[in-house]
């Protein structure tokens, strides 16, 4: 059995949600990287939980997927709805952190 470690995951897509931020959102990063690094930390456990359960073989990438995407029902961006930021571009981000936070998990895996 692996051992995930949750803050090397957590790191890894931090600094990634604020390239995310900085290169798509560029008016809007202070925002954008507030909202990630919060919704991140919220689902902190979740990810740490998924991403043992795959390197246990538990569940399969698929499912881990899956998983990660259903977690985007808990994302609240409000920096960037109050600062007015339409909300295509919302979710557009909103999923690029998803797509983030699972690359980071999957590269945690030894």
């Amino acid at each position: 059995m692996a051992t995930i470690n949750i803050n090397t995951i957590i790191q890894n897509a931090e600094q990634q949600i604020s390239k995310l931020a900085t290169s798509t959102l560029s008016s809007y990063s202070k925002q954008a990287i507030a909202d990630g690094n919060t919704f991140l930390q919220s689902v902190k456990n979740d990810i740490q939980t998924y991403t043992q359960q795959l390197a246990d073989g538990t569940i399969d990438q698929a499912t881990f997927k899956t998983l990660m995407t259903n977690e985007t029902n808990l994302a609240e961006m409000d920096a960037l709805e109050q600062a007015g930021l339409a909300e295509a571009q919302i979710d557009n981000f909103t999923n690029g952190v998803i797509n983030i936070i699972i690359s980071a998990a999957m590269s945690a895996i030894p």
